[in-house]
């Protein structure tokens, strides 16, 4: 039997990191203000330098932690096309195949800095996340095409993604 030829896409690590990294700092900083906060109305001091100076370190420190954790993440969780289906991660971050047939239907995930497709599929109950920030995304979307054909589902919600289009 011939071997099955599939085509990898990763997602590009600094699509992924940056609006990861804004998103920790935000929660990062209401979080830390506010214990700053709390902590000096408790002793009743004003903040000084050495809160600012702590703050400062924390947030380059989450910056600096998020670097190895996404660099794993976009290497194990590809996206993979064959002529057979499509693989990528469901919500727990398991990958995941669904043959052409068994897609039946696609949603947008609107997550600000972080555009996903959620896949139906009849292979399992869980969606599929597609990320919709791939490398090679014009490429990802013509193997779409070539396998599953300009009328799947899939293909319709993707065209508008490829810059070539």
């Amino acid at each position: 039997m011939p071997a099955t030829v599939t085509h990898s896409f990763r997602i590009a690590f600094w699509r992924m990191y940056l609006p990861a990294a804004v998103y920790a700092q935000v929660l990062f900083a209401g979080g830390m203000w506010l214990t700053f906060y709390v902590l000096a109305k408790a002793r009743g001091i004003d903040m000084d330098l050495g809160m600012v100076v702590s703050y400062a370190l924390g947030a380059a420190a989450v910056a600096g932690l998020l670097v190895p954790a996404f660099l794993i993440y976009v290497a194990v969780l590809k996206v993979t096309v064959s002529p057979d289906g499509l693989t990528c991660s469901n919500g727990f971050g398991k990958l995941t195949t669904a043959t052409w047939g068994s897609i039946t239907g696609v949603k947008r995930l609107i997550v600000p800095g972080f555009p996903y497709l959620l896949v139906s599929t009849s292979a399992t109950r869980l969606k599929l996340w597609l990320p919709l920030f791939l490398g090679r995304m014009d490429e990802f979307v013509a193997k779409i095409e070539e396998y599953a054909g300009s009328d799947h589902v899939m293909y319709q919600h993707l065209w508008r993604y490829a810059d070539d289009r």
